[in-house]
């Protein structure tokens, strides 16, 4: 087999990446179970806005994130009687649809924190990082899936 960019990143690293997650998970959840807090705002927004963003996000991202993992039963799919091509179909338009719908609720939620002052008074420069980073992820997983 002949090393390329396109082996590692697509064929090697899910699995690295897989692996650091779960052993990563384990051991923060033994040392550290004290610690999971994502230090919630949602006390100082209003209810309606929020139950909006905070839905949409979530709803957004974990479609994603089953999506993805369904990708595992292709072959179980096919035999099936599913084709190659509707699978595909199948996977791109609940994909971009789950992708817009967690991109709108993640502006919302990034509004939110920026603009209001309340919540920007009490977030911590970190939730702002990390909202951005998930996003940029987002955009650029979108980007690079449509292209």
């Amino acid at each position: 087999m002949i090393w390329s960019w396109n082996t590692f990143l697509f064929g090697i690293y899910p699995y690295i990446a897989g692996t650091i997650f779960l052993l990563g998970s384990i051991i923060r959840y033994e040392r550290e179970q004290a610690g999971w807090t994502s230090y919630s705002s949602q006390i100082l927004a209003s209810k309606r806005y929020m139950m909006w963003a905070s839905n949409l996000w979530h709803i957004g991202i974990l479609t994603l994130f089953l999506g993805h993992f369904t990708g595992f039963l292709t072959d179980i799919l096919e035999w099936l009687g599913l084709d190659p091509v509707e699978h595909q179909w199948l996977a791109a338009s609940a994909g971009i649809t789950a992708g817009v719908v967690a991109m709108v609720g993640g502006v919302m939620l990034l509004l939110r924190r920026v603009l209001d002052p309340k919540v920007r008074y009490a977030s911590r420069p970190m939730d702002i990082i990390i909202l951005v980073w998930l996003l940029i992820t987002l955009c650029w997983l979108f980007v690079r899936s449509s292209g």
